[in-house]
C-alpha cells in the first residue's frame, strides 16, 4: 500500500486549534476568523476584547 506524499512548504507554521485566552478548542469557523483578526475566539472577543478594546490593542490580556 502506497503512503500519500505530504509536501509542507518551507516556513509553514500551523495555526493554533485552541483559543490562547480561554484554552478551549475553536468550535466554529467564526472562532477561527476572529482569532485571525483579534487573537481570540468569539466568546473571548465578546467577554474580554470588545469591552477593553484600547487596553487589548496595547497588549493587555485577562489573567487566567
Amino acid at each position: 500500500m502506497n503512503k500519500p506524499i505530504i509536501i509542507i512548504p518551507d516556513g509553514y507554521v500551523p495555526e493554533p486549534k485552541d483559543c490562547p485566552i480561554c484554552k478551549l478548542a475553536f468550535s466554529a469557523v467564526g472562532d477561527v476568523i476572529n482569532f485571525r483578526k483579534h487573537g481570540c475566539c468569539e466568546s473571548c472577543d465578546i467577554k474580554y476584547r470588545y469591552p477593553n478594546r484600547e487596553k487589548w490593542e496595547n497588549g493587555w490580556r485577562p489573567d487566567n
